[in-house]
Order: structure tokens, then sequence, then C-alpha cells
């Protein structure tokens, strides 16, 4: 009777200790990093050293090829994503009214789809509202995960009129928020 009461208070203690260890990890994590946080869905990383983007040269969804040296003395954000990407999908219409308030200017949005198909990914930019107006390539060869260090979608990265990478995002952002376009303002005057 004894072994059997021990084990039961000791099931009681281990599932107290559990709930109780929970409570404090969920107290101690910061409000930011549970990426609810508005900073972060607004935010930018500066890349160390601004170093050179890597060559980018792929097919697009219309039949062009494209080359990323071809936009030489623009800023382009450069955007990776796929169609099974919630969040990716989710900042969609950010990069179009991002494009559109900078047409004119020496800006462009280069949307890369992961290792999807053609046909896919034409289905989806059909349904697609609204309509997205900016390049979508095509990348299949898995290269260009460990070239551009895509370690999660979608991830940004925003290249200078140099070519070099300025800013990078991994997340999902609003693109068209007034801190981010700052930023690209700044780029375009440099």
């Amino acid at each position: 009777m004894k072994s059997r009461q021990l084990g039961r208070l000791l099931r009681q203690h281990r599932c107290i200790v559990f709930f109780l260890c929970i409570g404090v990890s969920v107290l101690a994590v910061p409000p930011s990093a549970s990426g609810q946080s508005e900073d972060l869905e607004f935010s930018l990383t500066s890349v160390y050293g601004k170093p050179e983007a890597p060559q980018l040269e792929l097919p697009g969804v219309d039949g062009e090829r494209y080359h990323l040296a071809a936009y030489q003395g623009s800023v382009v954000l450069v955007n990776f994503w796929a169609t099974w990407c919630a969040p990716c999908i989710h900042e969609m219409p950010t990069l179009q009214k991002l494009r559109e308030m900078l047409k004119g200017q020496r800006f462009e949005v280069l949307a890369v789809n992961l290792g999807e198909e053609e046909a896919r990914v034409r289905a989806f930019l059909e349904k697609f509202t609204p309509k997205l107006e900016f390049p979508i390539l095509l990348a299949h060869d898995q290269s260009i995960m460990q070239t551009w260090k895509i370690q999660g979608l979608p991830l940004s990265y925003l290249v200078d009129n140099q070519g070099r990478w300025a800013y990078q995002a991994l997340g999902p952002r609003d693109f068209g928020h007034p801190h981010i376009v700052s930023r690209i303002k700044d780029l375009l005057e440099e």
C-alpha cells in the first residue's frame, strides 16, 4: 500500500514540476522572441562587411532569363520563397506594394521560387490576388541554398547599387512599412 501511495505521489510531483518548468520558461521568454513583435516584422538586419552578392542567373516563369549583374546600379530585393510556405505567401502583396511605391526608381524585386515545378508556380500565380508584377524566377539547383545562405523561408536580401548584400530578412516582413522603405531609399541615394 505504501509503495502505491509513494508512486502516486511521485507522479503528482513530476507533473507539478513539469508544469512549473513550462510556466517559468514561458515567463522567461522575452516578447520579441515569439515573432509577434512589431519590431521583428518591420526590421532588417545589416549584413556585416557588405560582401558582394553571389551570382544569380535564373529563368523566369515569363520565359526570360534574369541575371542579377544586369541590375548593377540599382537596388534589388531578392526574395526566396515557395508556394507551400504560408509566411512567404503572406508577404507577397507587400513586395508588390513596395515595387509600386518605388516605381520609376532604380529598384527591382526578384522573387526566387525554390525547387518547385514551373507548372505548380504558374498555377499559384494565376490564382494569386493581387497580381504580382515583379519577376518570378525558378531555382532548381540546390547549390543556390549554400551560395545565398538560405536557412529558412522566406528569406530576403537587399542588394545595394554596387551589387553588395546590404540587409537581410529571415521570416516574413511587411515590405511596405515606412521603416523598410526608408532603408531602401537610403540605399537608392548612395
